[in-house]
Parts: structure tokens; C-alpha cells; sequence
């Protein structure tokens, strides 16, 4: 399960690191958060999955989510730490 810890909170965006602790290796249940958003991974891997395909994340990419896009998230070699900027 991943933890959420808001370091700035403004009426226009938000700004989180997510930590997640892995282990778990099938997909997680559907999201579909309401912001747009800007997630830079800074450690681990992970896999993300949405209408645009699958993709394997690392701290060398990031990737935008559209509001209300649906994902799904996997994490066959661990845990990993990430940066969300949500756009109101």
C-alpha cells in the first residue's frame, strides 16, 4: 500500500512523495485520480498501465497523467519513491 506525504498544498497544485513498499507483483485496482499530474520516480521501479499502454518506470523517466485517466500500477522488483505534482 502506498504512502502519500503532501509537502505543499496550494489552491492551484499539490505537491507529494509517494512512497511505495512493492512486493506485490500483479496489478493494483483501477484509479482514476481527478487532477492532472507530473510524477518523477526518484527510486525503485515500477509498472504503470493506462489507455496509452504499459510502461516500465525508473528514476530516469517520469510520466503526465490526464484527469480521470484510469491506471494501474505494479511492483515486481520492489518498492520505489516518487515525486506527484497534481495540477488543479
Amino acid at each position: 500500500m502506498p504512502t502519500a506525504v503532501t509537502l505543499v498544498r496550494r489552491p492551484e497544485f499539490r505537491l507529494h512523495t509517494w512512497t511505495c513498499h512493492g512486493g506485490d507483483t500483479g496489478w493494483s485496482a483501477p484509479e482514476r485520480p481527478v487532477d492532472a499530474r507530473l510524477v518523477l520516480v526518484h527510486a525503485g521501479r515500477f509498472r504503470r498501465r493506462s489507455l496509452s499502454g504499459q510502461v516500465d518506470l525508473d528514476p530516469t523517466v517520469g510520466y503526465l497523467g490526464a484527469p480521470g485517466e484510469e491506471e494501474l500500477f505494479a511492483h515486481p522488483h520492489g518498492g520505489d519513491v516518487c515525486t506527484s505534482i497534481q495540477l488543479t
